[in-house]
């Protein structure tokens, strides 16, 4: 089959799929090595038929649900591609911004010397961090599955993070400077409305929680403090509706904290900073 054929039966019966033209093509990028220039160069191009086989299961398996990422095996973040399966959460693009946000912080302060990762599923941001600040790093996660998929990319990346199985800070020892954590923050009752392969596919704990999306949340808030240096930066992320909520959670609380906003303008972190001056 050649190439243009191959593509033209991807788009056709990717037709129903958010996105599916351009997945098509993704599709034969990331299962074969094409560059996206060379598809239409080479659209005369004869493809085996063990790769016209592969082609072919693939779609058939986006049709079912199956998020794209889990079937061609990994997600870019940050300019890095991480493994990815139905063990963790596929990240997020607005995820990102997290990191942007910490690199432009560091950039007019002393780098962080200890990082924290909570819940890190594939273990993005704490391998993201550590590559970047080459900080003493660890991440945890109550998923012994999850952290199995970390490791894979931390090996991957050639990234030194510490993994550490925990519930929160269960198992935590000492103090750090910086604090990351992108919880389950969606509220239980909102997974009917999602789409098909976040409800059948992506796992439950890494998205939904109790307490209008908040348990998660508000057990890191009570318990941070006694993890961090005297001047420290914590960022969570958090669902577009909590805003409100948190700040009621935190009233009497001497925490300087402000709020994100994601690529839609939606308050999607939740941001402390601690300094030497602060009564804490």
């Amino acid at each position: 089959m050649k190439l243009s054929d191959l593509l033209a039966y991807g788009q056709k019966n990717l037709i129903g799929v958010d996105n599916g033209e351009n997945e098509a093509m993704m599709f034969i990028e990331d299962l074969f090595g094409f560059k996206k220039s060379d598809i239409f160069l080479m659209s005369e191009y004869n493809i085996n038929d063990g790769d016209v086989a592969k082609y072919k299961k693939a779609i058939e398996t986006r049709l079912k649900g199956v998020p794209y990422n889990y079937i061609v095996g990994f997600k870019e973040f940050y300019d890095r591609n991480f493994f990815v399966d139905e063990r963790v959460l596929v990240p997020r693009q607005e995820t990102e911004l997290m990191i942007d946000f910490i690199e432009k912080y560091y950039a007019k302060n002393s780098r962080p010397k200890r990082i924290l990762d909570l819940c890190t599923g594939s273990g993005v941001i704490a391998i993201t961090l550590e590559k970047i600040f080459e900080s003493d790093t660890y991440a945890s996660d109550i998923s012994l599955e999850a952290l199995e998929v970390a490791k894979i990319n931390a090996k991957n990346l050639n990234s030194n993070v510490h993994f550490i199985h925990s519930d929160l800070f269960d198992s935590i020892e000492g103090k750090f400077d910086l604090i990351t954590i992108n919880p389950p923050y969606v509220p239980r009752e909102r997974k009917q409305f999602l789409s098909k392969e976040v409800r059948d596919f992506e796992p439950d704990t890494a998205i939904f929680t109790d307490d209008d999306g908040l348990y998660i949340i508000k057990r890191f808030l009570d318990e941070f403090i006694n993890f961090v240096e005297s001047r420290f930066l914590v960022i969570i992320e958090i669902d577009e509706t909590h805003k409100d909520k948190i700040i009621n959670y935190l009233k009497n609380r001497n925490l300087n904290y402000s709020f994100l906003k994601d690529f839609q303008s939606m308050d999607r972190f939740l941001v402390i900073e601690g300094s030497d001056r602060n009564d804490r």
